[in-house]
């Protein structure tokens, strides 16, 4: 990735098969060319293949794709660079993208984004007083079981109790969390520290220029931020290989066309 153009990286082949796909967001001023300035909402998307690397996939303007038919014709673009299959979805909260996904993909699960309740949340406080909350979050989502599930929601909610729009802003987020995949792999799906950093580094770009004219300039301050992220995995191999023997547990066909 180096030495490669920003062209080649989005015409680049896609892995067959990914871990996880997972969607992070950013709002940056664009400048539509007549001196009018506007935010606008980004998505970049990355991959962790089954061998437990991110890849970098592309980023675009949310608002290119307004309805459920742009976002099934996005993913069949995915499709023709040579993806194949998606084990695990992290998607926004939005019907129309898992609707869009589920159709090109009928395999994958869907995951919502713990980081849409992050990134709301983050506006109300410092970023010393925020990671506290981070972890909170963090503890919630990964919970062992219903019962500390429970635990930390209840001590969540003790927390925060005099300012009751935390609450409101929460509540949905955490009834959709699911208990039915192992811990290990909610674990590796979310992946908490990987992504926060990755939202820090989308929010510096973001400000780094007074607006964009397009999202080839976005992507050109983005891309040698994250070179690194293709060139390791962010878990021992040992874990990954724990990893894959549950993904084989829940469905050897899949998992044994890509190993």
């Amino acid at each position: 990735m180096n030495n490669q153009t920003l062209n080649e990286i989005n015409k680049r082949d896609l892995d067959k098969c990914y871990f996880s796909l997972s969607f992070s967001y950013s709002t940056i001023y664009f400048n539509d060319g007549n001196d009018y300035i506007y935010q606008r909402k980004v998505y970049t998307l990355i991959g962790c293949n089954i061998f437990g690397v991110r890849k970098y996939i592309t980023s675009i303007f949310e608002d290119d794709f307004e309805k459920a038919s742009d976002w099934y014709n996005f993913f069949q673009t995915l499709k023709s660079r040579g993806l194949e299959s998606v084990i695990f979805s992290v998607l926004p909260n939005v019907d129309f993208i898992r609707k869009a996904i589920k159709l090109s993909f009928p395999e994958t699960t869907i995951f919502t984004s713990c980081f849409d309740i992050v990134d709301r949340l983050f506006k109300f406080f410092s970023y010393s007083y925020s990671t506290n909350i981070y972890e909170s979050i963090k503890h919630i989502f990964l919970a062992k079981d219903t019962n500390e599930f429970k635990l930390n929601v209840n001590d969540f909610y003790t927390d925060f109790q005099v300012q009751p729009f935390i609450i409101e802003i929460v509540s949905n987020h955490f009834k959709r969390i699911s208990f039915d995949i192992d811990y290990i792999l909610r674990k590796h799906i979310y992946s908490f520290y990987f992504n926060r950093d990755l939202y820090k580094r989308l929010a510096v770009i973001s400000h780094s220029k007074p607006y964009f004219f397009d999202i080839s300039s976005f992507e050109e301050e983005l891309i040698p931020n994250i070179k690194s992220m293709e060139s390791k995995m962010y878990c021992p191999k040992c874990e990954w290989n724990s990893v894959i023997n549950l993904i084989y547990n829940l469905n050897k066909d899949l998992i044994m066309r890509y190993l």
